[in-house]
């Protein structure tokens, strides 16, 4: 393990100049290697906090995984696409919010001054949705009970408003209730093209490959980074107390607490961090545009739709060819074709493809059985 570490800091330092021993994760490496080699010198991407990240991290919702036919007719094949890269692509093609011009409350388009530059900017607005009752495969995910959910009827939450005004085709229907609009700025392609260019370049399950695969997608997520996620620290008996009214008892995660030979192992809750370096806008625009780009799938007339992940589709015929290519960032990848396909819920199901191998797909386990 140490020589796998070594040796993968070494090929990080050789490509990046980038020491590894200032990152301790994924995400935080990829952060460093963007912020020092790909990010203009004269950008400044600004950091969002206190209410503002509270209300636009409400649209940042993820990835949408839904069972919509649990099995497939006899004689019925199955084709499994994965798209190739689908967050990077969208961090490489799509502009992100940047800065924000200013936020309003009541429905801007109602404000004449103002609802040309609402128009010609991007944003996330609070909105009372209308969704289309009987929609096949709903699009629009609301909060219930802590988790994200798909349905028709009337709803609230906080969106990105490109994906509101992309599904007004579909029949979707939105009031706005309060807002903020950005600018919108090019800020990945540099770094989403050269890691594509290294991995289109190197040979599948080589170290480069992998680096390469890892640091694309380790990426957008540092930016909706969560900055209450508690902390941890190792203090000497003698210094606990101090420490615990430096923090704040009302920080202090009391069920943490580990007492050890000479010193005291305990979680807190950090005050919220300026200096972070968050932006929430633009990890849910990316998981936004992720989602725009899998909803061309999801009421297709041409088609029958078992099962889509965040970056998958289970359909009963082939894609057209235009939309298909092994290698191309944002491709379709033909990934197998099934003779048999049962889903019982979302990251749980199993196949038979049509050369006979089985595997099953289970939620919390990462290897194929």
């Amino acid at each position: 393990l140490a020589e796998v570490i070594d040796n993968f800091g070494n090929q990080i330092y050789e490509n990046f100049k980038v020491s590894l021993d200032k990152s301790p994760t994924l995400p935080s490496l990829a952060f460093r290697i963007f912020r020092t080699c790909f990010i203009p010198k004269d950008m400044k991407i600004p950091i969002l906090s206190d209410q503002i990240y509270q209300r636009i991290s409400q649209s940042y919702y993820g990835g949408h995984c839904d069972l919509y036919i649990p099995t497939n007719e006899a004689n019925e094949k199955v084709y499994l696409y994965d798209v190739n890269s689908l967050f990077p692509f969208q961090m490489a093609s799509k502009l992100m919010p940047f800065n924000i011009i200013g936020y309003f409350k009541g429905n801007i388009l109602n404000m004449d001054e103002y609802v040309n530059l609402f128009k010609q900017n991007t944003g996330f607005i609070k909105a009372k949705i209308y969704a289309p009752i009987g929609i096949k495969h709903p699009i629009i995910p609301f909060k219930f009970n802590g988790r994200s959910v798909y349905g028709d009827g009337t709803f609230t939450g906080w969106y990105f408003v490109d994906e509101l005004r992309e599904y007004e085709t579909l029949g979707y229907k939105y009031e706005i209730l309060e807002g903020y609009i950005f600018d919108s700025k090019n800020i990945f392609s540099n770094y989403i093209t050269e890691l594509n260019k290294m991995k289109e370049s190197s040979q599948k399950d080589t170290a480069t490959y992998i680096i390469s695969k890892l640091l694309m997608n380790s990426l957008y997520g540092r930016f909706g980074l969560n900055p209450d996620t508690p902390e941890h620290m190792f203090v000497s008996n003698d210094k606990f107390e101090a420490m615990c009214e430096k923090i704040g008892d009302h920080n202090i995660l009391h069920n943490t607490i580990v007492k050890l030979d000479n010193c005291v192992l305990f979680g807190y809750l950090p005050k919220f961090r300026r200096h972070a370096n968050i932006n929430v806008s633009i990890a849910s625009a990316i998981t936004a545009y992720s989602r725009m780009h899998m909803s061309q799938f999801k009421n297709s007339d041409q088609y029958k739709l078992f099962y889509t992940d965040t970056d998958s589709i289970f359909i009963n015929k082939p894609l057209p060819e235009e939309l298909v290519d092994s290698k191309k960032l944002g491709f379709m990848d033909l990934e197998a074709v099934l003779d048999k396909f049962v889903g019982i819920s979302p990251k749980l199901y199993g196949v038979k493809t049509i050369d006979g191998s089985e595997y099953t797909k289970v939620k919390g386990f990462k290897e194929k059985s």
